[in-house]
């Protein structure tokens, strides 16, 4: 009886000792976080948010990665990547102006890459977006698509849901050598209708 009643002690003290704690929620956070395609954050941090929010070094950035080949037609619905908006200001992606599109592979997986123009009169000029077939659960991304916002300077606005997370909020930027502050929108989402294949999943940050 002694020695049950020492090692449920024993058990009771290791359990409250914060580092063991901290090592068991690390381990169940990283059983969590393993995306379905590793290189899907990284790639799109390559493509979307590197260099900062100058369209044309954007482009320059996707045809010097080798990864992608420019397609004749866009063949993404570019106004569905609007429609998974659920909280702040989402640009309309009805009012597009111009739109050039890539197709490439993503961990072996196919994926399509699309450079939107607004229309002028939009709160956004651009948007950069991935979209594929069957990335796996938003979940499994969460972390590191929040670390890539956050060195791009923007913050989470809904990061609750296992399907969808969407990031907001004003970076410095310059325009015709003028310093302004740009508004940034970006989204992760698992249930993707800009494609017609089931299982989609779409990032993007609009600036």
């Amino acid at each position: 009886m002694i020695v049950r009643s020492l090692s449920a002690i024993a058990l009771c003290a290791a359990l409250a000792v914060p580092g063991v704690a901290q090592e068991e929620k690390q381990e169940q956070k990283q059983e969590i976080a393993l995306p379905e395609i590793p290189a899907l954050v990284p790639t799109f941090e390559q493509n979307c948010m590197m260099q900062g929010i100058n369209h044309e070094d954007r482009i320059e950035a996707i045809k010097g990665s080798g990864q992608w080949e420019e397609d004749d037609d866009v063949t993404i619905s570019i106004a569905h990547l609007g429609e998974a908006r659920s909280v702040g200001i989402a640009p309309n992606f009805r009012e597009i102006s111009e739109a050039r599109q890539w197709s490439g592979q993503i961990d072996g997986r196919p994926a399509k890459l699309v450079l939107v123009t607004f229309a002028e009169e939009d709160r956004f000029n651009h948007a950069c977006a991935i979209v594929g077939e069957y990335f796996g659960s938003a979940l499994h991304y969460r972390d590191e698509i929040e670390d890539a916002f956050e060195k791009f300077g923007v913050d989470p606005q809904s990061v609750d849901l296992t399907h969808y997370f969407e990031f907001g909020g004003d970076i410095g930027a310059w325009k015709d050598s003028v310093a302004v502050e740009q508004r940034i929108h970006g989204e992760l989402y698992a249930r993707s209708q800009a494609i017609s294949t089931e299982e989609n999943m779409h990032v993007y940050v609009a600036y």
